[in-house]
C-alpha cells in the first residue's frame, strides 16, 4: 500500500456509497414487484414476501439464505466483540480476572469468554422461544 491513510478512507467511503446504491436498487425493485397490493402484511419479512410474489423460487431461497447467513455473521461478530470486552474488563480487574483473562494457547483467543457469552446467548434463545 502506497498511502494507507488515504486508501482506507477511500475504501470506507466507497463501501458506504455502494451499499447505499445497492439498498436503493433493492427497494426500487421490491416496490416494482409489490406494485398495487397495498401495504406489506409484515415489515420484518418484506423482502421475503416480495421475492415470493415475484414467482421466482430461486430468488426466494437466495433472499432467505442471505438473511440467514447475515444474521449468523452479525451474531457471531457480536459474541466475539463481547468476549473481547470481557477480556478487557478482566484485565483491568473490573471482573473476575482468573476466569476472563485466560487465552487459549492454540487459537490465541479468549476461549472462556466465548463459551461464557455463547452460554448466555443460548439461555436467552431458550427463554425467548419458550414464551
Amino acid at each position: 500500500m502506497r498511502n494507507p491513510r488515504r486508501n482506507i478512507l477511500l475504501a470506507t467511503v466507497l463501501v458506504c456509497l455502494l451499499t447505499g446504491i445497492i439498498a436503493a436498487a433493492e427497494v426500487y425493485v421490491s416496490q416494482l414487484v409489490w406494485g398495487k397490493w397495498g401495504d406489506f402484511p409484515d415489515l420484518d419479512t418484506a423482502f421475503c414476501i416480495c421475492s415470493a410474489k415475484s414467482r421466482r423460487q430461486f430468488l426466494f431461497h437466495v433472499v432467505n439464505i442471505s438473511l440467514l447467513v447475515s444474521c449468523m455473521g452479525a451474531g457471531i461478530g457480536s459474541m466475539l466483540g463481547a468476549s473481547r470486552l470481557l477480556y478487557g474488563m478482566g484485565r483491568e480487574d473490573a471482573l473476575l480476572r482468573s476466569f476472563l483473562v485466560r487465552i487459549d494457547p492454540k487459537t490465541f483467543y479468549t476461549r472462556n469468554n466465548v463459551l461464557f457469552i455463547g452460554a448466555i446467548t443460548l439461555a436467552g434463545v431458550f427463554i425467548l422461544n419458550s414464551s
